[in-house]
């Protein structure tokens, strides 16, 4: 699974107590167990399983018992399948903190859900949360619950994608959750379920999520709250984000093409938007209030009177500045490639027969270089604008190239003036194309000569906005 977050979380060294053992589990070990591994282990150590699939007795319902250590797996989920649980696969309720780590696992076919969180707050890092059934969702956190769930996986799962309930405080960074449902509550949220609880969901690829009614990405019910910052939203069906009596605030995200509203909120519900792609109508009814800011906003939407983009009921929505209409330009949405189309480059996964790479496009989306000003972009490739991407790849290595913001500037200072014309007459000749080289043409001729002094010479003195 390739990390992409752009959120630095060190999980790589972990301390250890002077006295901590590394254990393993699996055929001819001496645990062959899951659970047997746990249950011998000490706080600070770290219980290894090796590749295989793991089931029956002692390998489902398995329980953390408060102890801190990490469990994980030798070669990561694609590698190591626990399942077939009679309740949770996992289950942390005795008060687990984030020293208790659950690493690169595939969770699959629990009767309840996948892993439960209650009272807890472990660290769920690179594992594949797949095909759980009940009603709970493939990762359920309740009562005061403060689980980090990374870098993972949550898909098909009939019980919706991650629920958050009664108290809990998620943080959800750098995930992927896709094609949930909700088999005995379709009218609830089938992404992510948000009830009296809070949840930061950042740099998320949200798709091909399906509710009845409202929130197939996003729902919060009953005085929740909810930022996410940095995601992509799109192809739900039951709309994008449904907000009900909470608030909701949403910065560098895009939510566009889903089916349904992108965005509904009632109830004295209230919302804030920042430089987010809204490309689908939005709903504010019955006490609520929503701010749009630097977004796309269209009127696609479906179920939405009079071909308004916005419909307002007893509530009060402010429109910021910088809103627009555009297709935010998805790589390939129909296979879940929602990279943004860029004439500079984009990270192509299915490129070189699957290994990744970059390809160029004949297109560039508007979403590149459109996030927030104030936001870090420094884990983006060059070239970039100097100014993150709105969407899941924002601020991450696999973030679209787009062109620097201002014309002229060869050392990217932010203004043009003598030093670029030294930096440009220094790379006099040089292979445009070969390394930050292309820098020096700022005239973007594939090549670096006088056209590019005279370029730089004539838009001396402006500076970035």
């Amino acid at each position: 699974m390739r990390a992409f977050v752009g959120v630095v979380i060190v999980v790589g060294f972990i301390w250890l107590p002077a006295r901590a053992a590394v254990l393993y589990v699996g055929p001819g070990e001496a645990y062959t167990t899951i659970q047997a591994g746990i249950d011998a282990a000490a706080d600070g150590d770290v219980v290894i399983v090796r590749d295989g699939t793991y089931t029956g007795p002692g390998n489902r319902d398995i329980d953390f018992k408060g102890k801190a250590i990490h469990l994980k797996s030798e070669a990561g989920p694609e590698r190591c399948i626990v399942g077939a649980g009679t309740g949770f696969v996992f289950s942390f309720w005795h008060e687990e903190g984030t020293d208790s780590i659950l690493d690169g696992f595939t969770i699959m076919h629990g009767s309840a859900g996948g892993v439960q969180c209650s009272h807890a707050s472990p660290l769920l890092i690179n594992n594949v949360v797949w095909d759980c059934g009940g009603t709970q969702g493939g990762i359920h956190c309740e009562d005061a619950a403060s689980p980090m769930i990374v870098d993972s996986i949550v898909a098909a799962n009939s019980g919706g994608g991650i629920t958050c309930t009664y108290g809990t405080d998620a943080q959800i960074i750098g995930c992927m959750i896709q094609a949930n449902f909700r088999e005995f509550y379709g009218r609830y949220g089938s992404g992510i379920l948000v009830h009296r609880s809070r949840a930061t969901v950042h740099n998320c690829r949200i798709y091909g999520n399906a509710s009845d009614d409202g929130g197939g990405g996003i729902l919060l019910l009953d005085r929740s709250t909810c930022s996410a910052i940095g995601c992509t939203i799109t192809n739900n069906d039951g709309g994008g984000i449904a907000c009900h009596n909470s608030c909701l605030y949403v910065s560098n995200t895009l939510l566009s093409g889903n089916r349904g509203l992108a965005l509904w909120c009632n109830m004295s519900g209230s919302g804030a938007f920042k430089h987010s792609t809204i490309l689908g109508g939005v709903e504010v009814a019955n006490h609520s209030h929503a701010t749009f800011c630097n977004s796309i906003v269209g009127p696609w939407g479906l179920g939405i009177s009079n071909d308004s983009s916005a419909v307002c009921e007893y509530s009060h929505m402010t429109w910021g500045n910088g809103n627009f209409s555009s297709d935010p330009c998805f790589a390939d949405p129909a296979n879940g490639d929602y990279h943004l189309k860029s004439q500079y480059g984009r990270w192509a996964p299915s490129a070189n027969g699957g290994a990744g790479g970059w390809v160029t496009d004949d297109v560039t989306s508007p979403c590149i270089n459109g996030g927030d000003p104030a936001s870090d972009y420094s884990l983006e490739p060059q070239p970039n604008g100097g100014r993150v991407n709105m969407g899941a790849y924002g601020n991450t290595p696999e973030a679209s190239k787009g062109k620097w913001i201002l014309p002229g500037d060869a050392n990217h200072d932010s203004i043009v003036n003598v030093l670029d014309l030294i930096g440009i007459r220094n790379l006099f000749m040089h292979d445009a194309g070969t390394g930050d080289n292309w820098k020096g043409d700022v005239n973007e001729d594939g090549q670096i000569n006088v056209l590019d002094l005279i370029y730089a010479r004539n838009l001396m003195g402006t500076s970035r906005p």
